[in-house]
């Protein structure tokens, strides 16, 4: 477990550094439920883990909640907290970036060692998070990839069960066969094997929508990324460490 909660705590700074903040919510069956219905819907609100600074894991004794995983449903939201997420920081930090279309789309899973869901919930760092398998084919590439390449990445989000993992719009919570994104990839070593995404906005209509840079088409978006050189994401230490 010490591995395993070792990488987590490497997967929420990096979540950490491009702009996130792991809230963690429990909900148990109570009269002050903190999820509405049998089916784990995210609250209207949610509790955060305290501190503001972008480039620092939270304090996991600041994390909001401890209590069995089964038959609790565990909610986790991911707000943002940190720098405008421009095209020019996305691609700084991107070894691959692409416009693809989704191809398959799976349901999502807890990303522990053995696929199973934890054992119990306390707060980034120790406990696991659910993701989806994507499989993209590569329309246009614009870093580390070639047209008509098959990637496949693991998206953050998702629901199994009663539980859920939402990022409040920074990354798709519904992911459909057909969508075309732009994807930023981000190399982690706490994520070997398939990578996971930075970044992963719209394109309608060769339109991508960005949080940051407004609508660009396709061909602006490339030209943004190439005036953004790569710098590797500093390397995430356990605590203590």
């Amino acid at each position: 477990m010490k591995g395993l909660g070792n990488r987590l705590i490497a997967i929420v700074a990096i979540l950490l550094l491009s702009g996130m903040v792991v809230a963690v919510v429990v909900a148990r069956p109570a009269p002050r439920d903190l999820v509405t219905g049998a089916t784990g819907t995210p609250p209207p609100r949610a509790a955060e883990t305290s501190g503001s600074d972008p480039t620092k894991a939270p304090d996991k004794a600041a994390a909001t909640g401890e209590a069995p995983a089964s038959p609790d449903c565990v909610g986790v939201v991911v707000t943002s907290d940190g720098p405008p997420q421009t095209v020019a920081l996305k691609a700084s930090h991107a070894l691959v970036v692409f416009v693809g279309r989704v191809v398959a789309a799976s349901d999502a899973h807890w990303d522990t060692e053995d696929g199973q869901r934890p054992s119990k919930v306390s707060g980034p760092g120790t406990n696991a998070f659910l993701y989806r398998t994507i499989t993209f084919e590569v329309e246009t590439a614009i870093r580390g990839t070639e047209a008509g390449e098959q990637r496949v990445i693991e998206v953050l989000g998702g629901r199994l069960g009663c539980d859920w993992v939402s990022t409040s719009g920074r990354l798709p919570n519904e992911i459909a066969e057909g969508e075309r994104y732009a994807v930023f990839l981000y190399a982690a070593e706490s994520a070997p094997g398939v990578p996971k995404v930075s970044a992963m906005w719209p394109v309608r209509e060769g339109v991508v929508e960005t949080p940051a840079d407004g609508l660009l088409d396709v061909e602006r978006l490339q030209r943004m990324v190439e005036l953004s050189p790569y710098e590797p994401l500093p390397t995430a230490r356990p605590a203590g460490g």
